[in-house]
Formats: structure tokens, sequence, C-alpha cells
């Protein structure tokens, strides 16, 4: 007995010295794993605690599990529409408060010493803001959050790089100019001399500004990496898509626009301005115009607030202790956006998903160089195409089929554009093709030397060609894949055909398709393109609809004013796609690729408006289209298709290797590449038929030449070899 009472005056004795610390939790419809959280708290090594738990929702299944799990907690019930740090405000309103709040999200478990290793380390530092180590709840040897810098922008930039590892690297503890709200111990004098998080901001970027203003009031932020919590980044309505975006620009102007002093503010906010400015013209020309949409709402939301801007300065004002220069001293050097753009690191602020900027992958390809197989293929290509077009390069291209000369002045095209009338036999009135205006602006481009640019456009569709197959096998995250599909398509005959017969349609059709292709694969979003039917590739681009309907629009506008036919073409090459899909039995994005591709011709008809009506509106004929030849003299058969070849003179028995390379992907490849194999047969056997059907004299109308025809069969068959 006498020992049983020693015991509970030690453990008295402990827990009277051990400052009170109230832990709240913010529950928002928590899962199973929210037991585990509890449990956490429960097992904590710390007397002197008490759990109060904020239910957004209705009280009763939250306090079913707090009973089951902690039943010394107490639960109180908040309104779900006024954010995360608005209803942690409701602490203030109490008549006692404890010496620290630790304030958590809903999916953080603690280690049991966490809350008496933060608390020893602010007693020991005098830090009135401390956070733990936070790394993944089911990997957690991967590092998440060991506090954050922040430049003067208000954008902060994380100590760890996505992914990385725990080494022990980060465990000494050090002072951070941003502590994250997933599990945050403050002091609670500090707190409510603060008035608390800014209840203005909801959910994003209230830790930012909670630790920007008590670096303000002179207290010290620090991190204690041996105090440990597993988060597990459960997402919320408030951290999906634009509305994430748009709330943290917000909430970084308040900041902004807050915290600094007068003649700070003069210096700081036109350039926060101008940064915002450069990244909405930047959305508006790269065709991504939520960057334009988050500018105007996050300066228009902090304008339209003048009263509550002015109520805030006149608090912080009050609050001062440190100057902004001293501030300064202790941020980020540099602007933080600027540095994202040129390093590898992503930190969990910035994280976008499963997909990176255009220009981040850029800089990712530049820093991590070619590979040897990449150089390989470069070098023989390069050798291989210059080899054996050396007469035509060193010579003049010679007038024949569709190749004719440019016999006009830069001046010439555009007058001829310009007033409509053609100077061909007794004279031509009516609107002339976009594609004259094209070549007039690639001449002031060439300085005049329309011979020059002529031989450009004429051999440089099959680079063009190769190069888009190229980047549509990117996402396959296989240089070897790559390699593969680019040297097949370049060893197609089809380009060489079109060029031999001087078929502009085959040539154009030839450097177009590849990328016509790409853009309706990210159009579907089909793996690995996108999520649909499995996961997203490595070199996956952020999807916009607007940008790639710019894109595609902008490509078929172009090739419309050269090529009609390709238009066709491109239409059929989506048919197939969604042809092989359904024999595959693999998803694929149909209506949003459609939309797209609709959308897109909207956009390629407008830009060769007047000449489309003119041409195809008035007197729409399939000569219009097509053009006006016959089969007489065309003798290609179906074993001739099969080969790729639109010579009936040639009967290489190298041809048939291009349909043996496509069979072994049938038999072995898995999954979403298995489904890609399929499709690019149904290119390859569309195209074809569409030799045989034209052969055999069946349709109604005259079909293009075969080697324009099998321009998707060699496109499919790169696609399925590789």
């Amino acid at each position: 007995m006498e020992e049983s009472s020693e015991n509970e005056e030690i453990a008295n004795e402990e827990e009277v010295s051990m400052p009170p610390v109230e832990i709240v939790v913010v529950a928002h419809n928590p899962d199973d794993w929210f037991g585990e959280v509890l449990t956490s708290l429960a097992v904590q090594n710390y007397l002197n605690l008490k759990v109060t738990i904020l239910s957004t929702g209705p009280i009763e299944p939250i306090q079913q599990i707090a009973d089951e799990y902690l039943p010394a907690s107490e639960v109180l019930e908040v309104n779900p529409n006024h954010g995360f740090g608005r209803n942690l405000n409701a602490v203030l309103a109490r008549s006692e408060h404890p010496a620290f709040y630790l304030f958590c999200h809903h999916d953080v478990s603690l280690a049991p010493d966490a809350v008496r290793l933060m608390v020893e380390e602010s007693l020991r530092s005098n830090a009135a803001i401390i956070g733990p180590k936070i790394v993944n709840w089911d990997r957690p040897n991967e590092l998440l959050d060991v506090g954050y810098n922040m430049d003067k922008l208000g954008y902060p930039i994380g100590r760890v790089e996505m992914g990385e590892l725990d080494q022990e690297q980060y465990d000494s503890v050090s002072e951070v100019f941003v502590v994250s709200t997933t599990a945050t111990l403050v002091r609670a004098d500090l707190f409510l001399a603060l008035g608390g998080f800014d209840e203005a901001m909801g959910m994003v970027g209230e830790d930012v500004d909670l630790c920007w203003r008590a670096h303000l009031a002179g207290a010290r932020v620090m991190v204690v990496p041996l105090a440990i919590a597993r988060h597990r980044e459960e997402i919320g309505d408030y951290q999906i898509g634009a509305s994430k975006t748009l709330n943290r620009e917000r909430h970084r102007l308040r900041a902004v626009l807050s915290n600094y002093g007068p003649f700070h503010s003069f210096r700081v906010i036109p350039q926060a301005f101008m940064w915002s400015l450069i990244q909405a013209l930047s959305g508006i020309v790269s065709g991504n115009l939520s960057r334009f949409r988050t500018f105007l709402g996050s300066w228009a939301w902090n304008l339209t607030r003048p009263r509550s801007l002015l109520q805030r300065r006149r608090e912080i004002r009050l609050l001062r202790q440190v100057s902004d220069s001293q501030i300064r001293s202790i941020q980020f050097m540099g602007l933080v956006p600027i540095k994202r753009l040129f390093t590898s690191t992503e930190t969990n602020f910035f994280r976008t998903g499963t997909t990176r900027s255009r220009f981040g992958l850029f800089l990712d390809e530049i820093r991590n160089g070619p590979s040897r197989v990449s150089l390989t293929f470069l070098a023989a290509f390069t050798t291989i195409f210059l080899f054996g077009s050396r007469h035509l390069v060193t010579r003049t291209i010679p007038v024949v089929g569709d190749l004719v000369p440019f016999d006009l002045g830069v001046k010439e095209f555009f007058v001829v554009w310009y007033s409509g009338f053609w100077q061909s036999g007794i004279g031509y009135e009516g609107t002339s093709p976009t594609a004259l205006g094209i070549v007039g602006t690639l001449g002031v481009l060439f300085w005049g030397c329309l011979g020059f640019l002529r031989l450009v456009m004429t051999l440089g569709m099959i680079p063009i060609g190769v190069l888009g197959v190229w980047f549509f096998l990117k996402p396959f995250s296989s240089s070897l894949i790559r390699t593969m599909g680019a040297a097949i398509y370049f060893a197609a005959p089809v380009s060489y055909h079109s060029l031999s017969n001087g078929s502009w349609d085959g040539l154009i059709l030839f450097g177009c398709l590849p990328w016509a292709l790409l853009f309706l694969g990210r159009a579907s979003k089909s793996s690995p393109f996108g999520p649909v039917g499995g996961l997203v590739g490595a070199s996956t681009y952020e999807t916009d609809i607007f940008r790639e309907t710019l894109t595609l629009g902008f490509l078929l506008g172009v090739v419309l004013s050269f090529s009609p036919v390709s238009i066709v073409t491109i239409l059929a090459t989506l048919v197939l796609l969604c042809v092989g899909s359904v024999v595959a039995g693999w998803p694929i994005g149909f209506s949003r690729m459609t939309l797209i591709f609709a959308m897109s011709c909207m956009l390629a008809a407008a830009l060769n408006l007047p000449w489309i009506l003119d041409n195809f509106v008035t007197e729409p004929s399939w000569t219009s289209i097509f053009g006006t030849r016959s089969n007489a003299g065309e003798s290609i058969n179906i074993f001739d298709a099969l080969r790729l070849s639109a010579d009936s003179a040639g009967n290489s028995i190298f041809g048939w290797g291009f349909p043996v390379l496509g069979v072994a992907p049938l038999l072995l490849a898995r999954g979403e590449r298995w489904a890609w194999a399929v499709r690019g047969w149904a290119l390859y056997l569309g195209g074809v038929a569409a030799v045989w059907l034209g052969g055999m004299g069946y349709l109604p109308m005259v079909l293009p030449k075969a080697e324009t025809l099998l321009v998707p069969s060699a496109l499919g068959i790169a696609i399925t070899a590789a």
C-alpha cells in the first residue's frame, strides 16, 4: 500500500511539473483509420494531456469512435463551412487555456513520445511554435515535411524532396520559417496574442500566415525531428483541382498585403503583382487559362476586402516586435517559383498530382541528358537521312506531281492571298487558301529564300513525322520503345514513295499524323497519357482542355490549308482508335477525345473560313476534298499494301518484316501496351483496307493515292512493334 501511494504521488508530481497540453483535432468525415489516430493520442507518455475533437459533421459517429478509443476526449460540433483555421479558433472563446495547444489534422498518428519531445524542446529553446517530423502513413521511411522556408512573396519551400527517404539527415533540432498545421504545437499565450488563425483564410495557407506573424512578434519557430507523426494526406474538397490553387494564391496574397510594414509593402507588393501577371500571361500563351483565372480571382478577392486588410494591418502593427529587414534576413533569398523551375525539388505544398508542367519536364530532360540509345539513333538517323537525300539537298528538288515551284516572291504570296485572284490559265477569282499566307509568313522568316523554304517543307516532313512518333512514345518511359517506333516509321517506304511521286498530301500526312495521334491520345487520357485504363506515364503533361483544343485546332487548321484530305484521314484515325479499343476491350476517354476533336475542327475551320465556304460549302463534292484523278495506272494489290509498298514494281521480301514485327506485341505485351498494340493494328489494317477498297472500285469516289492511304498503316505498325 505504501509503495502504491508513493507511485501515485510521483505520478501527480510529474503531472504537475508538465505544462498542460490540449490536443485539438478537426475531424472531417474520417474513415476507419481514425481509430488508430485516437489510439496514438491515448498512448502518449505525456500525462498532463487533454484531447478535444471538433467534428464538422454529426457528433454521434465521432462520439462512438472516441468512446471506444479515447473515452476521456471531448467532442464538439463546428461549422464545416468555416474552414480549418476558423474552427480551431473556437478554443479562443474559452475562459481558461492550457500552456500549449497541439493542432492536428484528423489523419495524423503521433509517436508515443511526440508530445513530450516537442514540449521539452519548447521549454528548452524558448520556442513558441514547434513541429514534428512528418512521414508517410504507409511508408514511415519516406519523409513528407521537416519544416519550410519562405521567400518574400509568401511562397513556402520545403527542406525535403518528394519521395526522399529518412536516413536521419534532418534529425537535429532546427529553426524554420513555417511549420505545417499537419501537427503544430503552439504556446497558448502566443496563440491568444496573435488572435489565432486568420479566419478569412479557411484551409490553405493559414500555417504560413500564423508562423509569419509569430516571427513578427519575436517568437521562434522550430522543428523537432525526433518527434514523429505519420500523415495519410487525405484529400478534402478544398484540395481538389483549381480550388486549392485559387485558395493558396488568395491567402498567400493576403499574407503579403497584411504582414509587411509600409516601406516593404511599397517595395514588395508591386513585385508580387508583376509576378502574378507574368504567370497569368504565360498561362494565356500556353493555353492554360486557369492561371489567368487564378490571377484575377486572387487579386480581386483581396482588393474587394479593404476593410479587412486594413484591420489586419493595424493588428499586426500593434503586435510587431521585429522589423521587416530582420524577417527578410531569415527568409529564402530569391523567388521560390523560379527555383522550382530549375530544380527537381517538389514538396507537399506544390504537389500537382501525377502530371508535371511542360517546362519542368523539359528541364528534367535537359538535366538528365539523352540516353546512349537515343544518341545512337539520332546519329544514325541524321547520317542516313542526309546521305539518302544528298542530291535533293545539293541540287534543286524537281518539279513533279504536287511539288510545284515557289516562283513567287514573298510579297506576291501575300498579294495573291489577300486579293483572291489566281494567275493560272485565264485566271480565277475566288478566296485563296490560307496556305499562301502561311508560305508568305515562312518566307519572311527564311529571309526571302523561298527555294530553301521549299526544300525544308518538302524534306522536313520526314524528320517531323519521325519526331512525332518519338514524342508519342515518350510516356511509355523507355528509350528502346521510342527508338524502335521512330526507326520503323523512318524505314517505312510510304514517305519515299510520296517524295518520288510528288505527293504533297502523302508528305504532309506523314509529318502531321503522328502529332495528331499524340494530341488525340492526350485528349482521351488513355493510359499512359492519363489515368483511363491504367497508370499515368512519367513524362505525361498536365491536362488542360483549352490548351489541348488550341494546339490540335491550330495543327488541323494548318494541315487543312495545305491538304484537305489529311483532315479526313485524321478523322478516320480517331474512328480506328475507338475500333481498336473496342476490339481490345480496353477503355478510352471517348467523350473527351471526341469533344476536343470537334472543337479543334471548328477552330481549324475558323482559321480557313472564307476558303472553306468558297470551295467546300458552296459547291460540295468529293473532288473538292480528294481531288480529281483516276485509278488508271495504279495496280496496287492487297499484298503490296500489307508490305507498305505503294509501288507494284517492287517485290522485296523485306517488306513483310513490318507485319511480322507487329505480331509479337500482340502475344507478349500486357496492360495498356497491349491495348495500344491492338489500336496500332487497327490503324494498319484500316489503311490496307482503304487501299484495297479504292483499287476494287467499290466506293463512289476516287480515294487518294496509295502512299497517302498507307501513312496510317505505317504509323500503326510503328506503334505496335515499338
